[in-house]
């Protein structure tokens, strides 16, 4: 069996300093140089998106966007756990290692989402840094604010009673 893989402390901060001076175009085809200034191998891409390997395996980095500008680059900082209590747990004692580190490192977070998909959130004056634990591995990802604010409002119109059935 192998070692589950996580990112250090040091590399994690590393990381972030990184992504929070990224100065980018945020166009999905200047990705590739921005990817190997970060040493990271772009596997696919398309006009809204490219997926790359950022040292946790094929796949472990996405660029989201639309219509060839990006608004989210998704760096998985955790191997893949087994599934059951045991993958579980460690992806919480990550996430909760890594919020320490980042909070040590940026201040306290702008916002925290408890849940079945915890969140801590950095924000800064046109991006934010967010730390996901997704159960099956632990990712960093940095957003835009717009693209941000519009996920915020589509999470809330449910509790809004503005689902599909009602608009």
């Amino acid at each position: 069996m192998t070692e589950w893989r996580v990112l250090s402390d040091v590399a994690l901060v590393e990381l972030v300093e990184r992504l929070r001076s990224l100065k980018w175009s945020w166009l999905i085809e200047d990705f590739p140089s921005l990817a190997d200034e970060f040493g990271w191998r772009v596997e696919m891409s398309d006009t809204s998106w490219v997926m790359f390997e950022s040292g946790f395996g094929m796949g472990s980095g996405k660029v989201l966007g639309r219509d060839g500008r990006a608004n989210t680059i998704r760096v998985r900082i955790t191997d893949f756990v087994d599934e059951g209590n045991r993958g579980r747990g460690q992806t919480r004692d990550a996430f909760a290692r890594f919020t320490t580190v980042l909070s040590a490192t940026l201040g306290d977070p702008s916002t925290r989402r408890p849940g079945e998909i915890p969140e801590v959130r950095w924000a800064g004056p046109d991006t934010t840094l967010l730390l996901r634990d997704l159960e099956v591995s632990v990712v960093l990802e940095l957003v835009t604010n717009s693209s941000l604010a519009l996920q915020d409002l589509a999470a809330e119109l449910p509790d809004e009673g503005l689902d599909d059935e009602n608009i």
